[in-house]
């Protein structure tokens, strides 16, 4: 299975694309000069013309907390995706996304991160049993 995973969330915008639990490309930008849709859009284009790939089964976005229109943004270029490729579309929260390569190590997690503007926002997880499997990504 191939997934597309999409965040814009943060003072950076990612993309990645696995197969499996194998990362095959990952692109971010560190600053963003211009609005995290034009970024986004420019880094899956980067992604795109180096792996080429006939399908994507399901696409990874975040849900917030974040900038709403951001996240409003995210949605829609992952539809757009989504009705090109007939994938299914997963949400999750910024916050779940730290989770996996952090949760064999301890019982409880904070996880802590500044937004856009000048918000931050925390949360913690009791991470045994962990309610869901994202899967454990190798690098």
């Amino acid at each position: 299975m191939i997934f597309l995973s999409l965040q814009s969330s943060s003072k950076c915008v990612s993309v990645s694309l696995h197969s499996q639990e194998v990362l095959l490309n990952y692109k971010r930008t560190n600053i963003i000069k211009k609005k995290q849709s034009e970024s986004l859009m420019t880094l899956l284009e980067n992604l795109f013309s180096e792996v080429k790939i006939k399908h994507i089964d399901k696409i990874y976005i975040s849900r917030g907390p974040g900038s709403y229109t951001s996240l409003r943004a995210l949605m829609s270029i992952a539809k757009g995706i989504s009705l090109a490729f007939n994938a299914k579309i997963e949400t999750i929260t910024t916050f779940e996304a730290f989770i996996p390569n952090n949760s064999k190590k301890c019982e409880y997690i904070l996880i802590f991160f500044k937004e856009n503007r000048p918000e931050f926002h925390f949360q913690i997880f009791k991470v045994f049993p962990v309610p869901f499997d994202l899967g454990r990504v190798r690098h």
